[in-house]
C-alpha cells in the first residue's frame, strides 16, 4: 500500500516528538512521583532495608505544591474584554459576559486549576478551546487535555506560538468501536490496521513505553504498544494541529480588526467587506490546518481550521523552562532535599533504635553467643550476660549524638525546601518564632515573591484562553441567544440577549469589533468577602440617597444570609430599588435615564403653566374688585351731588359742613379702594364716629 506523503510527515512528527520529548517526560513523570510520595525505587528501600534501616517517607514536595495550588485556588482569574475604540466600549461588557458564560457551561475554572495543577508538578498543562460537535451543548468548548497525551515540537518554544511552532498533537487511548462509530467509513481500515498490528505485536515488536502508557500498563495486564491494545481492543489515534505558510487577502477595519477575503464567504459579504475596509493587504501567514490519522488510516484528512483563528487551540501552562527549553515544576528543584530528609530522618530512627557494641575476645566463644550478647543489647528490656570477669572487657555506646546530628542536618533540609518553594511557615499558617506583624507581612510576602513567575505565566495561559474564546464566539455566534450569567461580585443571576434583531439593526452583536483581553485576580475567600461587604456600609454612610438603595442590595447580595433569595425579594421595593434593571443593558439604562428626565422636565413645565393660571386668576379676581369699588365711588359721589342740590337753600354752615363729609367720606373710600379694602358706608360712619371721639 502506498502511504501518502502527508502520512509520512505527520508519523515522523508524531515519532519525533516521543523521541526528542522522552527525557524531560520521564522527569516530569518522577516529579509526579514524588508528589504522590512514591519517593524511592524499590531498589533502595531493599538496599536500606538490608542494612537495617527502614526507608520512610516524608512528604515535604506535598504540601508545598498544596499551597501553591490553594493560592490559586482562592484567587481565582476572571477574563475581562476591552474595546479597541469608544464605540465598543458598551458591547464589550456583552463580550465579557459571554465568555464567562462559556467558561461557566465548560467548567472552565475547574478546568484551568486541573491545568495549573500540572504547571505545577510536571510543569507543563494544555487547556483545548475548540468547537463542540455535540448539539446538545454550548459550541464554544474549553476541555482539559492531560499532559501525557500532549505533544508539541520540541525544537520550538514551549508556549507554541504558531508563527515559531511546526506542530501539537494530541493522542489518547479510545476503544476502536468507538472510533469507528465516529468514522464508520474508515470501519474496514481501522480493523484491517487493528489485525496487522496486533500480530505483529506478538511476533517482533518491542519499544520503550511512555508516561501515558505507564499509567495504562498499571490497569492491565498485557502491555500495549503506540498503536494499538490488543488486550482491550483499543487504539491510539492522533489528533495533529500545524501550521502552513499561505498567502491570503485581509481587510483592515477602522476599529483595529482585521477580516480574511477567502472564496468560502458569500460573495456579497466579500463586497462589503471590501467596500468598508480601510486597506487591502496581501500577505504570507502560517494558517492552522488539522487531520485525524492512526498508524496508516487517515481519519480525518488535512482540514483548515474552522476555530476563527490561526493559533494552536491548546492552550499551555507552563511552570519553569530549564536551559534546553523543556518545561519542569516545583518538585524537580526540592526533589533532592525531600529524599535527604526522608533518609537522614530514618537513618536517625535507625541510631536511635540501636547500641555499639565494643567488646574485648573472651567475653564469648561462639558466633552464638555474640549474636545473643547484640540481640539483647539492642532490646529495650534487654540483658546481657558475660562470663566472669568480662563486664570491664565491653563497652555500649548509644548513638543519640549521631542521631542528633541527622536531625540538624534534616532541619537544614526543610529550610531549604521553604525558600525554594515559597511554601515557608508563615505563608503555610504555621506556627514560627516570628512575632512582630512587619516581620510576619515581611516572611509572607517573601513567599509570594518566590511563587510570583508561576503565577504571572498562569495569567498569561489564561489570557490566551480568553482570546481563543473571543474568536470562537465571534465565529459562531451569528444567531440570536440568551445567556445566564452570574454576576461575579454579588452572584445573583441575570439574563443578556445576544444578537437580538430590532428594526434598524442587531443589537448585542460580538460579530462585530475587535477587543483586548485582560486578565484581574478575584479573590474568594470568606474573609475578603466580608471585607468588601464592610467597605460597602461605610460608603452608604457617606453616599447621597438616590445611591444608598443600590449599595445595599449589592451589600445584601454579597452576604452569606440563609435564604438570601427571597429576603432580597421583599426588602429591594422598600429601598426603591427596581429589580427590572438588574436584567437592562446599557443601552435600556440610557433610554430609561432619557425617558426619566424628558418626564421629569414635563412636570416641571406643568407645575409652571398651573402657577402661571393661578397668579392669572388672582390677578383676574383683583381687577373685578376694583372695578366693583370704583361703581360704588361713582355712585357715592353721585349721591353727594345730589344731596348738594337738595340742601342748597339750607344755612352756609350746614351745606359746608355736609360737603365736607361727603367728600371726606369720598376720599376715605378712594384710599381703601388703592389699598385692595372694600369698604362700605358702615364702615365709613363707623370711622368718622371714632375719629370724633378723639378729638
Amino acid at each position: 500500500m502506498m502511504i501518502p506523503k502527508r502520512l509520512r510527515k505527520w508519523a515522523a512528527y508524531v515519532e519525533e516528538a516521543h523521541l526528542v520529548s522522552k527525557a524531560w517526560r520521564g522527569e516530569s513523570w518522577t516529579d509526579e512521583e514524588m508528589y504522590d510520595g512514591l519517593q524511592a525505587t524499590p531498589a533502595e528501600i531493599e538496599d536500606y532495608k538490608m542494612k537495617g534501616i527502614d526507608l520512610i517517607t516524608i512528604n515535604r514536595t506535598f504540601p508545598a505544591v498544596n499551597l501553591i495550588l490553594g493560592s490559586q485556588a482562592i484567587n481565582r482569574h476572571d477574563i475581562t474584554a476591552k474595546a479597541r475604540t469608544s464605540k465598543d466600549s458598551e458591547i464589550s461588557q456583552t463580550m465579557s459576559e459571554s465568555v464567562k458564560f462559556v467558561m461557566d457551561q465548560s467548567s472552565g475554572y475547574y478546568l484551568i486549576a486541573q491545568a495549573f495543577k500540572n504547571q505545577i508538578i510536571p510543569g507543563v498543562g494544555n487547556i483545548f478551546v475548540g468547537k463542540n460537535r455535540d448539539p446538545r451543548h454550548e459550541v464554544v468548548s474549553v476541555k482539559y487535555r492531560d499532559w501525557k497525551e500532549c505533544f508539541s515540537d520540541p525544537f520550538a518554544d514551549i508556549w507554541a506560538e504558531a508563527d515559531t511552532c511546526r506542530y501539537k498533537f494530541w493522542q489518547k487511548w479510545v476503544d476502536l468501536d468507538a472510533l469507528q462509530a465516529a468514522y464508520p467509513e474508515k470501519k474496514k481500515d481501522l480493523d484491517g490496521m487493528f489485525s496487522t498490528l496486533t500480530e505483529k505485536v506478538k511476533e517482533t515488536y518491542s519499544y520503550d513505553a511512555d508516561e501515558a502508557e505507564e499509567v495504562e500498563e498499571l490497569k492491565q495486564i498485557a502491555v500495549g504498544v503506540p498503536w494499538v491494545d490488543g488486550t482491550r481492543r483499543r487504539v491510539r489515534p492522533v489528533e495533529i494541529w500545524y501550521t502552513k505558510p499561505t498567502t491570503v487577502l485581509f481587510a483592515t477595519f477602522e476599529d483595529g480588526s482585521v477580516k480574511e477575503i477567502d472564496d468560502s464567504k458569500d460573495p456579497r459579504e466579500q463586497m462589503l467587506m471590501v467596500r468598508h475596509s480601510s486597506e487591502l493587504i496581501r500577505a504570507t501567514v502560517p494558517k492552522m490546518f488539522s487531520a485525524v490519522f492512526c498508524s496508516t488510516v487517515i481519519l480525518r484528512d488535512e482540514t483548515p481550521s474552522d476555530l476563527g483563528h490561526d493559533q494552536y487551540p491548546f492552550v499551555p501552562f507552563v511552570g519553569y523552562v530549564d536551559r534546553y527549553g523543556f518545561p519542569y515544576g516545583v518538585p524537580r528543584q526540592i526533589r533532592g532535599q525531600d529524599i535527604e530528609v526522608n533518609k537522614r530522618r530514618s537513618m536517625a530512627l535507625a541510631l536511635m533504635n540501636t547500641r555499639r557494641i565494643i567488646a574485648e575476645e573472651g567475653i564469648a566463644s561462639t558466633k552464638k553467643e555474640w549474636d545473643a550478647i547484640h540481640k539483647e543489647a539492642n532490646s529495650l528490656d534487654g540483658m546481657v550476660v558475660v562470663k566472669n570477669g568480662g563486664i570491664s572487657k565491653i563497652k555500649i555506646d548509644e548513638n543519640e549524638e549521631l542521631a542528633v546530628s541527622q536531625i540538624g542536618i534534616l532541619g537544614q533540609s526543610e529550610k531549604e525546601i521553604q525558600e525554594i518553594s515559597g511554601a515557608n511557615g508563615e505563608a503555610s499558617g504555621y506556627q514560627t518564632n516570628v512575632t512582630s506583624g512587619v516581620a510576619l507581612d515581611k516572611k509572607m510576602n517573601q513567599s509570594g515573591v518566590m511563587t510570583a513567575p508561576l503565577f504571572d505565566n498562569l495569567r498569561r495561559s489564561v489570557k490566551m484562553v480568553g482570546e481563543r474564546i473571543g474568536a470562537g464566539i465571534q465565529k459562531e455566534w451569528t444567531g440570536p441567544k440568551v445567556l445566564r450569567v452570574t454576576d461575579r461580585m454579588t452572584g445573583a443571576d441575570k439574563f443578556l440577549e445576544i444578537n437580538k434583531r430590532f428594526e434598524g439593526g442587531i443589537k448585542n452583536n460580538l460579530t462585530q469589533g475587535r477587543y483586548d483581553y485582560v486578565v484581574s485576580d478575584s479573590p474568594k475567600s470568606d474573609t475578603v468577602r466580608e471585607k468588601n461587604m464592610s467597605l460597602i456600609i461605610e460608603w452608604v454612610k457617606k453616599s447621597p440617597p438616590e445611591v444608598i438603595p443600590h449599595l445595599m442590595n449589592i451589600a445584601f447580595e454579597m452576604a452569606d444570609l440563609p435564604n438570601k433569595e427571597q429576603f432580597l425579594e421583599k426588602i429591594k421595593p422598600l429601598l426603591g430599588y427596581d429589580p427590572l434593571e438588574e436584567d437592562m443593558d446599557a443601552d435600556e439604562r440610557k433610554q430609561k435615564l432619557v425617558e426619566q428626565l424628558e418626564a421629569e422636565k414635563q412636570a416641571q413645565a406643568h407645575q409652571a403653566e398651573l402657577e402661571n393660571m393661578a397668579v392669572e386668576l388672582e390677578l383676574n379676581k383683583k381687577t373685578l374688585e376694583n372695578e366693583k369699588i370704583k361703581a360704588q365711588i361713582e355712585e357715592i359721589i353721585a349721591k353727594a351731588d345730589k344731596a348738594r342740590a337738595d340742601t342748597q337753600g339750607a344755612s352756609q354752615d350746614g351745606g359746608i359742613k355736609a360737603e365736607k363729609h361727603e367728600m371726606d367720606k369720598a376720599a376715605f373710600m378712594l384710599d381703601s379702594t388703592e389699598k385692595g379694602i372694600d369698604i362700605g358706608d358702615k364702615m365709613y360712619s363707623a370711622a368718622t364716629s371714632e375719629s370724633e371721639k378723639e378729638r
